[in-house]
């Protein structure tokens, strides 16, 4: 199995399976009550698209940084408060990486005063 949606499942946690499925393309978690995807997200070296959007997810791990293929992460929809300077600075770089989608129209407030993350630019 290469894709895998589980969108709109009623979900409040990634179900532990879907860790296991290191083969997965493509996963589709949007539209669920997810709180917390976990580190092992990231046995998922294969996926090159993610969607996180629509959950309750108020951080995302650093680790996903690990996920070398992923081409699209879509977090958009979710009341996120905080991300990893790590993390941060991985999206700086891949918003203007054409090669890379990434889908966050969200305010993230964790930074230097008065900084917020948009979904084109860090101001």
């Amino acid at each position: 199995m290469t894709t895998l949606s589980l969108a709109n499942s009623g979900l409040t946690n990634v179900p532990p399976d879907v860790y296991g499925a290191t083969d997965l393309v493509s996963l589709d978690l949007s539209g669920n009550s997810i709180a917390n995807i976990g580190v092992g997200i990231t046995a998922l070296t294969a996926s090159e698209v993610l969607d996180l959007s629509g959950n309750n997810l108020p951080t995302i791990p650093r680790e996903i940084a690990l996920m070398t293929n992923l081409t699209n992460l879509d977090i958009s929809g979710n009341p996120i408060t905080h991300l990893s300077a790590d993390l941060r600075s991985i999206l700086r770089t891949h918003i203007n990486n054409p090669q890379i989608h990434i889908t966050f129209p969200i305010t993230v407030t964790d930074g230097p005063p008065g900084t917020t993350c948009s979904a084109t630019a860090w101001q």
